[in-house]
């Protein structure tokens, strides 16, 4: 990969990346395919779907409150983009991996043309995380297409940017009834991330670390008062929201509780779930399982590092961007109700990408022109 110096800052430039997609998908399978292969190809959900599309003639879409809702409206998907009549895993995978791999090269012949040294690294290591964990017979690359979306709608300079929010959240909506119930928790966490940041961080003149550790603290607070919520009028829901938080998997990078106490006392629980963002965030006890866990720690930091940037900068940034922020916040904090191990955990951040491209301001500047239509349709 071409690194430049340019006197300030070492840069790297979107054409070279391009240029080396192809190799970096390679690089990526080989990994799967080798170190990772007993525990992602092996054990992976889509052998199930296979048999679905290829023998199952009822699948079709359907809105549900059920857990295998996703995997249904996957494999329907699926069978319906099958035109080739593909009867493998194999098969799929390649079909899937060059149709995602393509939306994605779209996505980065959008970006800036030359690209910081952490912006370079991050697009490079989500090339990778990609292919290595999503872009195969599985539920994440539907999952994907909803934030594609969402990226579409806020960048947009033919939707006003009063527009650009309701819109995006509609679409969590949708992805929550057609695909993941639980999804209804990131608008929950979106709109609560959104008041508490106009109440408590935009309108200061600096934004220090502990004025983030207070907009963490009031989350909690908003979760627990939720959860409260739940535990008088939605009991089964309230309970399953406890199980999922506390369940222990079989994955060597459990994301097991660490408060004592937790599964019984709802303040212990609450705590429990705020060190579980962090740990999400900043993953370093993965570094003790072994040098492949090395590259997802340094992406995760990556992502934290412009998450933490972008909140700095919430004053100054573009609203568009802000919204990007608050979305992706509120998908980490869903996450950390429910995500049961740190796999799990970087397959599912990996779909989000578009969004983070936004946020890492790896989506290159608006052109003047842009910028002044965008000021015409929010006048309108």
């Amino acid at each position: 990969m071409r690194i430049v110096y340019d006197k300030k800052n070492l840069v790297i430039k979107r054409a070279f990346i391009i240029i080396f997609y192809f190799f970096l998908v390679i690089v990526a399978k080989v990994v799967r395919y080798t170190v990772m292969k007993e525990s992602l190809v092996d054990a992976s959900i889509g052998h199930e779907m296979l048999e679905d599309i290829i023998n199952s003639e009822h699948l079709k879409f359907s809105i549900s409150s059920e857990e295998s809702m996703a995997t249904t409206n996957a494999s329907t998907f699926f069978k319906i983009i099958n035109i080739f009549n593909f009867n493998t895993y194999i098969q799929f995978e390649i079909y899937i991996t060059i149709i995602w791999n393509l939306i994605l090269l779209v996505i980065l012949l959008g970006i800036k043309k030359e690209l910081s040294l952490g912006q370079g690294l991050l697009v490079i290591l989500t090339i990778l995380v990609s292919n290595i964990f999503n872009f195969n017979l599985a539920k994440e690359p539907i999952q994907m297409l909803y934030f594609i979306v969402i990226y579409y709608i806020i960048i947009s300079s033919n939707i006003s940017i009063k527009k650009k929010f309701i819109l995006s959240l509609l679409v969590i909506l949708f992805s929550a009834v057609t695909y993941r119930l639980y999804y209804l928790l990131i608008i929950f966490f979106t709109i609560c991330v959104y008041f508490l940041c106009n109440i408590f961080i935009i309108n200061k003149k600096k934004v220090k670390f502990q004025d983030i550790l207070l907009l963490i603290a009031f989350i909690g607070l908003a979760y627990y008062i939720l959860l409260n919520i739940a535990k008088i009028i939605l009991p089964e829901q309230y309970s399953e929201l406890l199980r999922v938080r506390l369940r222990v998997g079989e994955a060597t990078s459990n994301m097991t509780t660490i408060i004592p106490g937790s599964s019984t006392n709802l303040v212990l629980f609450i705590i429990d779930y705020l060190l579980m963002i962090i740990r999400m965030l900043i993953p370093i006890e993965l570094c003790s399982l072994g040098v492949k866990y090395f590259a997802f720690v340094i992406y995760q930091i990556l992502i934290t590092y412009f998450l933490i940037r972008a909140l700095k900068s919430i004053r100054t940034n573009e609203k568009y961007k802000n919204y990007a922020l608050f979305i992706f916040i509120g998908f980490i904090l869903a996450s950390a109700t429910f995500e049961p191990d740190f796999g799990s955990w970087v397959r599912h951040e990996a779909v989000t990408a578009p969004i983070i491209f936004i946020i890492a301001d790896i989506k290159k500047q608006k052109e003047k022109g842009q910028v002044q239509n965008e000021k015409n349709i929010e006048n309108t």
